[in-house]
């Protein structure tokens, strides 16, 4: 149809019918996470998929990097598979549905209090628009963070 042959395109549908299989046009498992924790060290974009088990793990293009558990409780708790000892746990904000999915701002502190905010289910759209202001850590949460200190409250 006009395209040269090195290019690698191929047609994948022509008026009603397509032709490619089923499985290479599933809808993707997961769905956009931003993750920026503070002082800096992530700051990036990620993809989360539920695994059935009421947990959340966060990938980048090399594998699982966190696992969020008790994302649909009031505290969850982010461990990176890096520091697995390092349990981040607060708030969960439930903002809406986006694409038949609960989009969620988790807010998070260690022991030590390092911050870390997450975005989870937005749009790219969104993130690009909003996500500086979003991961800003909300001023009530912030102050109990700081109040944490070094020695872990």
């Amino acid at each position: 149809m006009g395209a040269p042959e090195a290019c690698g395109c191929g047609l994948i549908a022509f008026d009603r019918v397509v032709a490619l299989p089923r499985a290479e046009t599933t809808y993707a498992s997961g769905t956009a996470a931003r993750l920026k924790s503070d002082p800096p060290g992530i700051d990036g974009l990620f993809v989360a998929r539920a695994d059935g088990n009421g947990r959340l793990r966060l990938f980048d293009v090399t594998g699982p990097i966190a696992e969020i558990r008790d994302i649909e409780g009031d505290r969850p708790t982010l461990v990176f598979t890096s520091d697995p000892e390092a349990e981040f746990t607060g708030r969960n904000l439930p903002v809406g549905f986006r694409r038949g999915r609960i989009a969620r701002r988790l807010y998070l502190t260690d022991a030590s209090g390092r911050k870390i905010s997450v975005l989870i289910g937005f749009s790219p759209e969104e993130l690009a628009q909003y996500a500086g202001g979003w991961l800003q850590f909300p001023p009530d949460l912030a102050r109990r963070a700081q109040s944490l200190g070094p020695s872990g409250g």
